[in-house]
C-alpha cells in the first residue's frame, strides 16, 4: 500500500492526483495521511450562504484539523461538523 503524506507539497487536489496515478500505475492501493485540513477550505467556500457545502469522509480528525476548522470558520462564517461514522468522520460544513 502506497501511504501518501498530504501536509508536505502540494495542495489537497494535486496530492489526490497524484496518489491516484501512482495508484493506477502500479496497481497498488493508496492511503493519504494529512489531507482532511486542506479540504476545510474549499468546503467552507462551497458552504458559504447555504445549509450545506458538501461532506467528505476521514479518520478521526486531529488537532490541527479542528483547530483549522475554527479559524476557517470564524474568517468566513461557517460552521463545520464532524459526526462519527462506522470507523471514521463525515466532515460538513454549512453557512
Amino acid at each position: 500500500m502506497l501511504i501518501i503524506d498530504g501536509s508536505r507539497g502540494e495542495g489537497g487536489g494535486q496530492v489526490l492526483r497524484t496518489a491516484l496515478g501512482l495508484s493506477l500505475a502500479t496497481g497498488t492501493p493508496f492511503h493519504l495521511e494529512h489531507l482532511a485540513d486542506q479540504l476545510l477550505i474549499p468546503l467552507a467556500l462551497a458552504a458559504r450562504g447555504r445549509d450545506s457545502g458538501g461532506t467528505f469522509r476521514t479518520v478521526p480528525p486531529t488537532l490541527h484539523t479542528t483547530t483549522n476548522a475554527e479559524v476557517i470558520g470564524r474568517f468566513l462564517d461557517v460552521r463545520f461538523t464532524f459526526a462519527a461514522e462506522g470507523e471514521g468522520v463525515l466532515v460538513g460544513a454549512r453557512g
